[in-house]
Protein backbone atom coordinates (compact mmCIF):
# COMPACT_ATOMS: atom_id res chain seq x y z
CA UNK A 1 0.00 0.00 0.00
CA UNK A 2 2.67 2.50 0.98
CA UNK A 3 4.22 2.14 -2.71
CA UNK A 4 0.95 2.88 -4.08
CA UNK A 5 0.29 5.93 -2.07
CA UNK A 6 3.61 7.13 -2.61
CA UNK A 7 3.31 6.88 -6.48
CA UNK A 8 -0.16 8.52 -6.20
CA UNK A 9 1.59 11.77 -4.69
CA UNK A 10 4.12 11.65 -6.88
CA UNK A 11 1.45 11.31 -10.00
CA UNK A 12 -0.46 14.53 -8.31
CA UNK A 13 2.36 16.64 -7.00
CA UNK A 14 5.09 16.46 -9.31
CA UNK A 15 6.18 20.26 -8.28
CA UNK A 16 6.69 18.92 -4.78
CA UNK A 17 10.44 18.18 -4.20
CA UNK A 18 10.50 15.26 -1.15
CA UNK A 19 13.09 12.53 -2.06
CA UNK A 20 10.93 8.88 -2.37
CA UNK A 21 12.84 7.62 0.91
CA UNK A 22 10.84 10.74 2.46
CA UNK A 23 7.99 10.34 1.29
CA UNK A 24 8.11 6.84 1.97
CA UNK A 25 9.03 6.90 5.52
CA UNK A 26 6.36 9.74 6.19
CA UNK A 27 3.72 7.66 5.20
CA UNK A 28 4.29 4.72 6.96
CA UNK A 29 4.12 6.27 10.10
CA UNK A 30 2.46 3.82 12.52
CA UNK A 31 -0.10 6.95 13.90
CA UNK A 32 -1.63 7.06 9.68
CA UNK A 33 -5.01 6.27 9.24
CA UNK A 34 -5.75 5.81 5.20
CA UNK A 35 -8.55 5.96 3.23
CA UNK A 36 -8.80 4.82 -0.22
CA UNK A 37 -10.76 4.49 -3.28
CA UNK A 38 -9.68 1.95 -6.25
CA UNK A 39 -11.20 0.73 -10.07
CA UNK A 40 -9.57 -2.25 -9.51
CA UNK A 41 -5.87 -2.34 -8.54
CA UNK A 42 -5.77 1.12 -9.70
CA UNK A 43 -5.40 3.35 -6.49
CA UNK A 44 -7.50 6.07 -7.77
CA UNK A 45 -7.95 8.70 -4.57
CA UNK A 46 -6.82 8.52 -0.94
CA UNK A 47 -6.56 10.17 1.96
CA UNK A 48 -3.87 9.73 4.56
CA UNK A 49 -4.34 11.29 8.28
CA UNK A 50 -3.10 11.09 11.58
CA UNK A 51 -4.79 13.68 15.02
CA UNK A 52 -6.25 16.11 13.73
CA UNK A 53 -4.04 16.85 10.41
CA UNK A 54 -4.47 15.69 7.22
CA UNK A 55 -1.33 14.68 5.80
CA UNK A 56 -2.22 13.60 2.33
CA UNK A 57 -5.44 14.04 -0.15
CA UNK A 58 -5.27 12.85 -3.53
CA UNK A 59 -6.97 11.86 -6.52
CA UNK A 60 -5.86 10.07 -9.66
CA UNK A 61 -5.84 13.05 -12.63
CA UNK A 62 -7.84 11.00 -15.03
CA UNK A 63 -10.50 10.47 -11.80
CA UNK A 64 -11.23 13.98 -11.13
CA UNK A 65 -14.43 15.61 -11.49
CA UNK A 66 -16.44 12.73 -9.90
CA UNK A 67 -16.72 14.05 -6.08
CA UNK A 68 -13.92 11.27 -5.13
CA UNK A 69 -12.19 14.15 -3.35
CA UNK A 70 -14.92 15.58 -1.61
CA UNK A 71 -16.31 12.09 -0.79
CA UNK A 72 -12.42 11.54 0.92
CA UNK A 73 -12.51 15.32 2.93
CA UNK A 74 -16.19 14.28 4.72
CA UNK A 75 -14.42 10.95 5.60
CA UNK A 76 -11.51 12.14 6.98
CA UNK A 77 -13.40 15.05 8.62
CA UNK A 78 -15.87 12.68 10.67
CA UNK A 79 -13.10 10.61 11.57
CA UNK A 80 -11.32 13.41 13.06
CA UNK A 81 -14.40 15.33 14.70
CA UNK A 82 -15.57 11.20 15.87
CA UNK A 83 -11.99 11.06 17.71
CA UNK A 84 -13.07 14.50 20.09
CA UNK A 85 -10.74 17.17 17.39
CA UNK A 86 -12.73 20.51 16.93
CA UNK A 87 -10.49 21.44 14.10
CA UNK A 88 -9.05 19.95 11.05
CA UNK A 89 -5.99 21.29 10.44
CA UNK A 90 -4.08 20.78 6.75
CA UNK A 91 -0.87 22.62 7.17
CA UNK A 92 2.00 20.78 8.90
CA UNK A 93 2.51 19.58 12.08
CA UNK A 94 4.99 17.25 13.64
CA UNK A 95 5.72 15.47 10.26
CA UNK A 96 4.11 16.42 7.01
CA UNK A 97 4.31 15.41 3.05
CA UNK A 98 3.97 18.94 2.27
CA UNK A 99 3.46 22.43 4.37
CA UNK A 100 0.51 23.12 3.68
CA UNK A 101 -2.25 22.22 0.20
CA UNK A 102 -0.20 23.45 -2.92
CA UNK A 103 -1.96 25.99 -4.72
CA UNK A 104 -1.97 28.98 -7.67
CA UNK A 105 0.29 27.34 -9.93
CA UNK A 106 -0.18 24.73 -13.40
CA UNK A 107 -1.92 21.48 -11.66
CA UNK A 108 -3.49 23.79 -8.21
CA UNK A 109 -5.10 26.88 -10.08
CA UNK A 110 -8.33 25.45 -8.15
CA UNK A 111 -7.27 24.22 -5.26
CA UNK A 112 -7.81 27.15 -2.99
CA UNK A 113 -11.12 27.78 -3.75
CA UNK A 114 -12.04 24.05 -3.47
CA UNK A 115 -10.56 24.25 0.38
CA UNK A 116 -12.66 27.25 0.86
CA UNK A 117 -15.57 26.41 -0.73
CA UNK A 118 -15.35 23.58 1.94
CA UNK A 119 -14.56 25.82 5.05
CA UNK A 120 -11.34 26.18 5.21
CA UNK A 121 -9.12 29.03 5.86
CA UNK A 122 -5.59 30.25 5.28
CA UNK A 123 -4.26 30.73 9.03
CA UNK A 124 -1.10 33.40 8.03
CA UNK A 125 -3.65 35.54 7.01
CA UNK A 126 -1.44 37.69 4.39
CA UNK A 127 1.48 35.68 4.79
CA UNK A 128 2.51 32.81 2.66
CA UNK A 129 4.32 30.19 2.95
CA UNK A 130 6.25 29.18 0.41
CA UNK A 131 9.01 26.85 -1.50
CA UNK A 132 12.00 28.28 -4.13
CA UNK A 133 14.02 27.51 -6.52
CA UNK A 134 17.05 28.61 -7.86
CA UNK A 135 18.51 27.39 -11.60
CA UNK A 136 22.57 27.13 -11.05
CA UNK A 137 22.95 28.31 -14.85
CA UNK A 138 21.54 31.72 -13.77
CA UNK A 139 24.31 32.62 -11.23
CA UNK A 140 28.17 32.98 -11.66
CA UNK A 141 29.61 35.15 -8.92
CA UNK A 142 27.31 35.74 -5.77
CA UNK A 143 30.55 37.95 -4.61
CA UNK A 144 31.62 35.69 -1.60
CA UNK A 145 32.13 32.01 -0.84
CA UNK A 146 33.19 29.70 2.10
CA UNK A 147 36.33 30.90 3.72
CA UNK A 148 35.62 34.22 3.09
CA UNK A 149 36.10 36.85 6.12
CA UNK A 150 34.20 40.31 5.29
CA UNK A 151 32.93 43.22 7.29
CA UNK A 152 29.30 42.80 8.01
CA UNK A 153 26.61 45.56 6.48
CA UNK A 154 24.26 47.59 7.56
CA UNK A 155 21.85 50.50 6.08
CA UNK A 156 20.80 51.74 9.33
CA UNK A 157 23.86 50.81 11.82
CA UNK A 158 27.18 52.28 11.50
CA UNK A 159 29.86 49.20 11.69
CA UNK A 160 33.12 49.78 11.58
CA UNK A 161 35.06 47.41 9.08
CA UNK A 162 38.10 47.24 11.27
CA UNK A 163 36.21 46.36 14.77
CA UNK A 164 36.45 42.06 15.11
CA UNK A 165 32.66 42.33 16.18
CA UNK A 166 31.61 42.97 12.78
CA UNK A 167 34.06 40.80 10.53
CA UNK A 168 32.48 37.79 9.91
CA UNK A 169 34.21 34.56 8.77
CA UNK A 170 31.93 32.31 6.80
CA UNK A 171 32.93 28.59 7.40
CA UNK A 172 31.82 25.03 7.77
CA UNK A 173 31.52 24.56 11.59
CA UNK A 174 33.77 21.33 12.71
CA UNK A 175 32.30 19.10 15.76
CA UNK A 176 34.23 21.27 18.38
CA UNK A 177 31.63 24.04 17.09
CA UNK A 178 28.54 22.27 17.79
CA UNK A 179 27.52 24.45 21.04
CA UNK A 180 28.42 27.77 20.69
CA UNK A 181 26.62 26.74 17.10
CA UNK A 182 23.71 26.16 19.39
CA UNK A 183 23.82 28.68 21.07
CA UNK A 184 23.31 30.86 18.42
CA UNK A 185 20.17 29.24 17.38
CA UNK A 186 18.68 28.85 20.68
CA UNK A 187 18.79 33.25 20.73
CA UNK A 188 17.87 33.53 17.19
CA UNK A 189 14.67 30.92 16.21
CA UNK A 190 14.66 28.48 19.27
CA UNK A 191 12.36 25.69 17.19
CA UNK A 192 15.17 25.17 14.89
CA UNK A 193 18.07 23.76 17.65
CA UNK A 194 16.60 20.60 17.14
CA UNK A 195 18.27 20.25 13.37
CA UNK A 196 21.24 22.00 14.55
CA UNK A 197 22.11 19.54 17.42
CA UNK A 198 22.58 16.75 15.31
CA UNK A 199 26.47 15.95 15.23
CA UNK A 200 26.42 14.14 11.40
CA UNK A 201 26.62 17.86 9.87
CA UNK A 202 29.74 18.98 11.76
CA UNK A 203 31.75 15.89 11.01
CA UNK A 204 31.60 17.37 6.99
CA UNK A 205 31.49 13.54 5.70
CA UNK A 206 28.30 13.21 3.84
CA UNK A 207 26.27 15.59 1.81
CA UNK A 208 24.89 17.56 5.09
CA UNK A 209 26.98 21.05 6.42
CA UNK A 210 26.34 23.68 9.19
CA UNK A 211 27.75 26.65 7.72
CA UNK A 212 28.59 29.26 10.22
CA UNK A 213 29.06 33.18 10.55
CA UNK A 214 32.14 33.81 12.95
CA UNK A 215 33.13 37.23 14.16
CA UNK A 216 36.73 38.27 14.90
CA UNK A 217 35.95 37.33 18.16
CA UNK A 218 35.16 33.79 17.81
CA UNK A 219 31.32 33.88 18.71
CA UNK A 220 28.97 32.07 16.41
CA UNK A 221 26.41 35.13 14.92
CA UNK A 222 24.62 33.18 12.40
CA UNK A 223 24.18 29.34 10.90
CA UNK A 224 22.51 27.71 8.05
CA UNK A 225 22.44 23.97 6.76
CA UNK A 226 23.38 23.29 3.69
CA UNK A 227 22.81 19.94 1.48
CA UNK A 228 24.59 19.09 -1.57
CA UNK A 229 22.31 16.03 -3.30
CA UNK A 230 19.93 15.68 -0.82
CA UNK A 231 16.29 14.89 -1.98
CA UNK A 232 17.32 14.86 -5.46
CA UNK A 233 20.63 14.09 -7.52
CA UNK A 234 21.79 17.39 -8.35
CA UNK A 235 19.33 19.39 -6.12
CA UNK A 236 20.93 21.51 -3.42
CA UNK A 237 19.14 23.04 -0.26
CA UNK A 238 19.95 25.85 2.35
CA UNK A 239 17.55 26.46 5.45
CA UNK A 240 16.91 27.05 9.08
CA UNK A 241 18.58 30.27 8.61
CA UNK A 242 19.73 31.81 11.73
CA UNK A 243 21.12 34.81 12.62
CA UNK A 244 21.69 36.09 16.65
CA UNK A 245 19.22 38.53 17.33
CA UNK A 246 22.03 41.55 18.07
CA UNK A 247 23.65 40.55 14.76
CA UNK A 248 20.51 40.81 12.45
CA UNK A 249 19.90 43.58 10.31
CA UNK A 250 23.81 43.37 9.21
CA UNK A 251 23.67 41.34 6.23
CA UNK A 252 24.80 38.42 7.90
CA UNK A 253 21.81 35.78 6.51
CA UNK A 254 22.14 36.84 3.20
CA UNK A 255 26.11 36.70 2.96
CA UNK A 256 25.52 32.68 4.23
CA UNK A 257 23.17 31.96 1.95
CA UNK A 258 25.46 33.35 -0.91
CA UNK A 259 28.28 31.32 0.21
CA UNK A 260 26.24 27.94 1.14
CA UNK A 261 24.96 28.55 -2.44
CA UNK A 262 28.51 29.03 -4.06
CA UNK A 263 29.37 25.85 -2.62
CA UNK A 264 26.28 23.82 -3.84
CA UNK A 265 26.99 25.31 -7.29
CA UNK A 266 30.85 24.22 -6.36
CA UNK A 267 29.60 20.74 -5.76
CA UNK A 268 27.94 20.31 -9.49
CA UNK A 269 24.12 20.81 -8.06
CA UNK A 270 21.99 22.21 -10.92
CA UNK A 271 19.58 23.62 -8.95
CA UNK A 272 19.02 25.30 -5.19
CA UNK A 273 16.03 24.87 -3.07
CA UNK A 274 14.69 25.94 -0.13
CA UNK A 275 11.63 24.63 1.36
CA UNK A 276 8.99 25.95 3.75
CA UNK A 277 9.85 29.58 4.18
CA UNK A 278 7.69 32.48 4.39
CA UNK A 279 6.78 36.29 3.39
CA UNK A 280 9.09 38.10 5.43
CA UNK A 281 12.22 36.15 4.48
CA UNK A 282 11.52 35.85 0.61
CA UNK A 283 13.64 39.04 -0.21
CA UNK A 284 16.55 37.78 1.44
CA UNK A 285 16.83 34.63 -0.51
CA UNK A 286 16.03 36.71 -3.61
CA UNK A 287 19.04 38.23 -3.14
CA UNK A 288 21.38 34.85 -3.84
CA UNK A 289 18.50 34.07 -7.20
CA UNK A 290 16.03 31.85 -5.51
CA UNK A 291 12.68 32.62 -6.80
CA UNK A 292 8.61 31.35 -5.57
CA UNK A 293 8.56 28.12 -6.80
CA UNK A 294 5.13 26.79 -5.01
CA UNK A 295 2.87 28.43 -2.48
CA UNK A 296 0.81 26.46 0.16
CA UNK A 297 -2.61 27.11 1.63
CA UNK A 298 -2.01 26.96 5.26
CA UNK A 299 -5.72 25.50 5.54
CA UNK A 300 -7.59 24.73 9.00
CA UNK A 301 -11.16 24.03 9.60
CA UNK A 302 -13.36 24.49 12.60
CA UNK A 303 -15.63 21.19 12.90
Amino acid sequence: MIEKLTALFRLCYPGIVRSESSVRHTLSDEENKYITRFDGDTLIGAAVYYSNHILMLCVHPDYRGQGIGSALFEECEEAIRSAGHETVLLSAGRMYLTPGAPMEFPGYEKNRAFLEKRGYVHTWGDGECVDMMLDMNDISDLGIKIGDTVPAKSKKLDLDPDDPDNRMTYRFAAPDDLEKTVDCVAEALDHFVQYYRNPEPYRCEGGDRVLIAENGNGKVCGALLVTAGGEAAGLGSVGCTSTRASYQGRGIATNMVKAGTMYLKEQGMSHGYLGYTYTEIIPMYGRAGYKVSMKYFMGEKKL
